[in-house]
């Protein structure tokens, strides 16, 4: 499936799209702004979805060292 036919579970399901939001970077800023000015379309779902994933808080789960060995 294409990101133009996407709803708002799908980009929020979406790797690359949850990279943008949690772990932002050069490329998918560059990527989701330029895709977003060239879909107006999906201006508000993809909006939806970041403000849906930006609420989750992931917590960061490491084993103690007895897990470990």
């Amino acid at each position: 499936m294409e990101y133009k036919d996407f709803s708002a579970a799908d980009f929020i399901c979406d790797k690359f799209f949850q990279d943008w939001i949690i772990q932002p970077n050069q490329e998918t800023d560059t990527f989701w702004n330029n895709w977003i000015l060239q879909h107006q379309e999906k201006k508000e779902i993809v909006e939806e979805a970041k403000n849906i994933l930006s609420t989750i808080n992931f917590k960061e789960h490491l084993p103690t060292e007895e897990q470990v060995r």
